[in-house]
């Protein structure tokens, strides 16, 4: 994959996480992605690395915590 190819593709991640639309967002990872939340799983129940299925399944709950979340790239 190009940089811009690359560049493209995260950008557009974003864009799906800004936009509550974690379907398609998932879909852009692959099926062995491993998503890491830091922090200390034993005072943070999300913190640690997750495989993809379990992380997507934990966003609609986030979701609806987040629903003001907005993303902004700026680098």
């Amino acid at each position: 994959m190009s940089t811009e190819a690359n560049r493209a593709m995260a950008l557009r991640f974003f864009e799906l996480m800004s936009a509550l639309d974690f379907k398609p967002m998932f879909e852009l990872l692959s099926d062995d992605a491993v998503w890491t939340v830091a922090g200390r799983p034993e005072t943070f129940p999300q913190a640690g690395p997750q495989p993809k299925h379990v992380r997507a399944e934990m966003f609609d709950a986030f979701a609806t915590v987040f629903r003001s979340l907005q993303f902004n790239i700026v680098s």
